[in-house]
């Protein structure tokens, strides 16, 4: 430590102790990140694209189911935090979440490669493995703040007509929401970016059908075939669960997980066989 701080002048009046904070940024702002500038871009192109504006109308939209239960509060309805679950899973997860992941995962490297830019991208010093993952990390924090902030009104609005003791002891539960919200992205992010990665311009039209016919059909059939889709493990894992599913958590967390990662490795293999040039 005495070593590292000798070649430090210390300067004299104010400047003294602004000295460490400049070094500290300074160590940050030359952290080995090769892939900020794609980071950023990916967070960008999601955030400016006018998909973003149709999911994020609809989902404040969907704020006037807690605002109508709020204004006929006292009429025998549903308690609030049972509708707050309800929207929450059926809503946003199954339905909102799966698309947006859709349109905006496979989109990742098919619009790329439609519109050339990947060229341009697979040109520059980095990596295939960094290219995938940096676009996946955007990807998810974009799509995952997007929809946390509409589900967290539509608790905030729930909680003004619901007591403070149950608002308090539901909080848990609430995190266990915002948890499943984040695997939901994670998990089917990676799998329609493989898409987007390995059908290029076809992946969008495979991909809806894969979340009509195997995420929304087959994940509501009750055979064996439901474990094989994603929103079983997110029912699973869900606040009031089968308590026989639900003890088995460790291992469909696992599940979500493993399949996330599966997808990523075999979207990078695929992305660094092909030819751009």
């Amino acid at each position: 430590m005495a070593s590292a701080l000798a070649g430090w002048a210390a300067p004299e009046g104010l400047e003294a102790g602004r000295q460490p904070l400049v070094k500290l940024k300074d160590m940050v702002k030359y952290l080995p990140t090769k892939g900020r500038a794609l980071l950023e871009m990916t967070v960008q192109n999601i955030f400016f694209d006018r998909k973003t504006l149709i999911f994020a109308g609809l989902s404040f939209l969907l704020l006037l189911i807690p605002g109508y239960w709020a204004y006929s509060y006292g009429s025998g309805s549903l308690p609030g935090l049972d509708l707050f679950a309800l929207v929450a899973l059926l809503i946003y997860l199954q339905f909102i979440v799966l698309y947006a992941c859709l349109l905006f995962g496979a989109s990742q490297f098919a619009e790329e490669e439609e519109q050339k830019t990947i060229t341009y991208l697979t040109s520059r010093p980095i990596s295939s493995l960094e290219l995938v993952l940096y676009k996946y990390l955007g990807f998810v924090a974009v799509v995952f703040v997007m929809f946390l902030v509409p589900l967290l009104l539509n608790f905030a609005i729930i909680s003004t007509h619901t007591s403070y003791e149950t608002t308090s002891g539901f909080l848990f539960e609430l995190g266990q929401y915002i948890g499943l919200l984040l695997l939901a992205v994670v998990a089917w992010g990676a799998f329609f970016m493989l898409l987007g990665v390995a059908l290029g311009k076809q992946s969008l039209m495979a991909g809806l059908l894969y979340a009509l016919l195997w995420e929304t059909f087959m994940a509501n059939i009750p055979t064996g075939i439901r474990y094989a889709t994603v929103t079983y493990y997110l029912r699973s894992l869900a606040p009031g669960s089968d308590p026989a599913v639900a003890a088995a958590w460790g291992q469909n967390l696992a599940a979500l997980l493993g399949f996330a990662l599966v997808c990523l490795v075999l979207a990078w293999f695929i992305q660094r066989r092909k030819d751009y040039n």
